[in-house]
């Protein structure tokens, strides 16, 4: 895993198809193109998510500065067999992030789009906030790969958190973070509580002697060579013994490029290591979160809401189009009986026979969208069920299901025309 935390947070490009391929290609942008999105959101869900760029989310004014694209190119280091990366400037005016209507900032990774400030921000904001928030007590969290910093910035915005450590295999990703994309993550390098730590993250874990409240793990894709390591049993392990009682840990995953076999295994390997576990969905057919639980602490519902309604928490939320209370629990998927439907009997990814690592980058150009949603149609639990929660009559549990419900499936049904709409436009 040499390279495991190379290519952290935004865990790829959701964008339409003929983007998608040509960042996967490694086509550079030569041209002025539209704004790349996260999952199906629409222009108006876009322009909610950057709302508040340039502001600190306590209020906190960002400096401000030119935007431009966080270009990188490569520069083998053959001894040290690690591509180190170059940030430069705009080739050309029109090549910037200034030009941008939308003042978008992507970081390139040998020509791969591994983090953006606008297209993959609720991804980011989603992933780096619900762990943290659902942990028993979270004040130190860990973060598996830095790249723009906007993980980091959302894990650091919960109440209580007093440390945040991001685990970053390469020197020019932390620059950019701290450069580029400053205004987008607020300036999030410059607090004293976040510590970035040059390291490789799946090394990281199994080495350090450091123990978390929550740990966030949000690689790059496992078709990029290295990263299949952190969705394998031996990472998920490592990161469980760094947690502490009523810890949680989060791990992104992706639907697009796949198969659902695949989809399963990532299931059946979290499960194995994390029994009380559930599935959050970030973008339909698109971008998952697998949360687990350390322990045998249940859940305080209550206090995860609590401090999700924490003002600063509430701006990022919205601005990731989760606008309240059932809007969230709406994200939610399933229980600990979906993640195990979810699962089936799929074989558990281990470190040792790389089956990930050679799979997945054969799977590169597959729309596995329509098997996947068949997947999830097995989850019949309910929402976080078997974590603990308060199922009292007239509880916040109850209440808060009654009203999700009529959003969830509603987010279901649109992903899924969307999706056909697409099909149908690719002549499938």
């Amino acid at each position: 895993a040499g390279a495991a935390a190379e290519e952290g947070d935004g865990g790829g490009v959701r964008r339409p198809r003929e983007e998608a391929r040509r960042r996967r290609e490694g086509h550079r942008e030569d041209e002025p193109r539209d704004v790349p999105r996260s999952g199906r959101a629409e222009r108006e869900g876009d322009e909610r998510a950057g709302e508040g760029v340039g502001e600190h989310p306590r209020g906190e004014r960002a400096e401000e500065g030119d935007e431009r694209e966080a270009e990188v190119g490569a520069d083998e280091h053959r001894a040290r067999g690690v591509s180190a990366l170059t940030a430069r400037p705009p080739r050309a005016e029109a090549e910037s992030a200034e030009d941008d209507d939308e003042g978008n900032v992507l970081l390139q990774i040998n020509g791969k789009v591994d983090a953006t400030s606008l297209g993959d921000a609720v991804t980011q904001t989603l992933v780096g906030m619900i762990p943290v928030a659902m942990a028993r007590d979270p004040r130190d969290v860990l973060v598996v790969g830095l790249g723009s910093g906007m993980t980091v910035d959302a894990a650091r915005s919960v109440p209580g958190v007093r440390t945040v450590e991001a685990a970053e295999l390469l020197d020019d990703v932390i620059e950019a973070a701290r450069g580029p994309f400053s205004r987008a993550n607020h300036r999030a390098l410059e607090d004293r509580r976040v510590r970035v730590v040059r390291a490789d993250a799946a090394q990281y874990l199994r080495g350090t002697s450091r123990t978390y409240d929550a740990i966030v793990s949000e690689p790059s894709n496992p078709w990029v060579a290295g990263m299949s390591d952190l969705f394998t049993r031996e990472s998920f392990e490592a990161a469980r013994d760094r947690l502490r009682e009523g810890g949680a840990f989060g791990a992104w995953f992706h639907a697009y490029g796949t198969s659902a076999a695949v989809v399963s295994s990532i299931a059946a390997t979290f499960r194995a290591v994390f029994p009380r576990s559930t599935v959050v969905e970030i973008s339909p057919g698109n971008d998952y979160l697998l949360v687990g639980l350390k322990g045998t602490t249940p859940l305080d519902l209550d206090a995860f809401l609590a401090r999700t309604d924490d003002p600063t928490l509430a701006r990022m939320l919205l601005a990731a189009g989760v606008p309240d209370r059932p809007s969230l629990l709406a994200r939610f998927l399933s229980g600990r009986g979906g993640v195990a439907a979810l699962a089936g009997d799929a074989p558990v990814l281990r470190a040792s026979d790389l089956t990930l690592e050679f799979l997945a980058p054969s799977l590169l150009y597959r729309d596995a969208t329509a098997e996947v949603f068949a997947l999830l149609a097995r989850i019949d639990d309910l929402p976080l069920a078997g974590l603990g929660v308060d199922a009292s009559p007239g509880g916040t549990w109850l209440r808060l299901l009654d009203a999700s419900e009529p959003q969830r499936e509603a987010q279901v049904a649109a992903a899924r025309g969307e999706h056909e709409v697409a099909r149908v436009g690719d002549g499938l």
